[in-house]
């Protein structure tokens, strides 16, 4: 290896460079190979996002869908396996029914630090800093107070206090900040960095850094800076107590609603169905750019052209709009309480509807004081085929296949399998050129070899020639 750390010392000539231009060039490729992967991962997180709300849009269908939704008796109860561990309770009058498994692997956490269980007096006058993510305070304290001074002075200061809560327990300083999760980490020092700093007298030291909770619900991953979670269930709050080893299962009954519940169930499909359309509408109008000169040119457009995904939306709007075969009541399609459809232009426009669902209020206000049991049927009716579903067991089952085993989770896949796939060219490209880097090096470690000894080989021959010249008798020698 030695030798080939040598830049052209016998021909003059900067090799390293010249090596290092040989293998740029050669490297070109691995650029788009990177654009491409990173558009691959762009591709896989957008249709993890679709998964994501066609997963609340089969929420809401699967509640309309389900008899329970419609029973007059408005009785809701919510259970858990193992409370300590994952605890649930109904926050609102329309929460998520049905059983979920949640496995927690860490628990969220605010940051902590703690001083040695009798820390002495304070040696010498100092300033106390503080952060808590970007925000900074600081606090002085006095030579000779105790620790239960230096509490009720960090609290009693407006800065730091916004910042941290300090206490004493059994008889050590406790220091924790006041935001949750890794974001609210705490960091400490003093400006004093000789042996009266107060962090090292009183021993004071992070005894807990901020943490977010890491948990599955029915093995799809989140992260919260809570252990209560209140965004995932819909009117549902799950606490999370502890790790867990295995899924603990909890059950949500949402029992029967009034007619404002089921008119706020109807009212929250469409706004599930509308996010869907509205995400799939936005990203397929964004344009690729032709020739792109550089990364975020390329990853413009993921979605353009992809009829799979844009033909999602033209599926929903078809099963929207088609009528519930077969059953009785006045009511065989959404148009006749009030939701339609608006005009399918294949291209997103903010001045249209763009195939989302318009509710007419008093249309449907009108049909459910006049007919429930109608509305009822509309959505939850048990047919024998799929056209006599109702809509909120339709939606509920074909967008249930959609996302898995289907379009949605194949193209998750999909996207995944291009990803190693460019991951895979990428490493084998970068085997290629440090094995051409190396041939490289030993082809012009050669050449610097050799070139020396033509140079001694062209000095030995001067050095004869000019011995030769001085003894000819053409020289005056003898």
């Amino acid at each position: 290896m030695g030798m080939f750390s040598i830049s052209g010392l016998g021909s003059g000539i900067d090799t390293r460079s010249l090596i290092n231009e040989l293998i740029q060039a050669e490297a070109r490729p691995k650029t788009r190979l990177e654009w491409r992967r990173q558009l691959w991962d762009v591709r896989r997180s957008t249709w993890s996002d679709l998964n994501t709300r066609m997963g609340s849009l089969k929420g809401a269908a699967d509640r309309l869908g389900s008899i329970t939704t419609w029973t007059s008796s408005g009785v809701t109860s919510a259970s858990s396996a193992n409370p300590a561990k994952v605890d649930v309770a109904i926050t609102g009058p329309n929460p998520e029914s049905g059983s979920f498994d949640v496995q927690v692997s860490q628990l969220a956490a605010n940051a902590r630090w703690e001083s040695s269980p009798t820390p002495g007096l304070v040696a010498q006058n100092q300033t106390l800093f503080f952060q808590v993510g970007g925000a900074t305070a600081q606090v002085g304290i006095t030579a000779g107070r105790d620790v239960d001074w230096v509490a009720n002075r960090i609290n009693s200061n407006a800065a730091v206090s916004a910042l941290v809560t300090a206490s004493v327990e059994d008889g050590a300083l406790v220091i924790r900040s006041n935001s949750e999760g890794a974001a609210g980490d705490l960091t400490m020092w003093s400006n004093r960095n000789n042996a009266n700093n107060y962090l090292t007298t009183a021993g004071i030291t992070k005894a807990q850094a901020g943490q977010d909770a890491q948990f599955t619900v029915n093995g799809a991953s989140f992260s919260r800076s809570t252990n209560e979670i209140t965004d995932l269930l819909d009117d549902v709050t799950l606490t999370l107590g502890g790790v867990s080893v295995n899924p603990v299962t909890v059950t949500v009954d949402g029992g029967g609603l009034s007619q404002q519940g089921i008119k706020d169930s109807i009212l929250d499909f469409v706004d599930k169905y509308n996010a869907v359309i509205d995400f799939i509408n936005t990203r397929s109008a964004e344009k690729r750019v032709p020739n792109a000169s550089n990364l975020q040119e390329f990853l413009k457009g993921p979605m353009a052209s992809d009829r799979g995904f844009s033909g999602i939306a033209s599926d929903l709007r078809r099963w929207a709009s088609d009528v519930v075969a077969g059953v009785g009541g006045s009511f065989t399609n959404l148009a006749d309480i009030g939701i339609s459809t608006g005009a399918s232009t294949g291209v997103y426009d903010p001045s249209n509807t763009g195939g989302r669902l318009v509710v007419d209020m008093a249309k449907l206000d009108a049909a459910l004081g006049s007919d429930m049991a109608s509305v009822q049927a509309l959505f939850s009716s048990n047919g024998a085929t799929l056209a006599e579903e109702g809509i909120g067991r339709r939606f509920g089952t074909l967008v249930g296949q959609m996302r898995t085993g289907g379009r949605i989770d194949a193209s998750m896949q999909g996207a995944s399998r291009q990803m190693e796939q460019m991951q895979d060219a990428i490493d084998r490209l970068d085997f290629r050129l440090e094995r051409r880097r190396a041939m490289y090096e030993r082809q012009f470690a050669a050449m610097e070899t050799l070139l020396g000894q033509l140079q001694s080989q062209s000095a030995w021959l001067d050095g004869q020639i000019s011995s030769l010249m001085q003894s000819s008798p053409l020289q005056g020698g003898r």
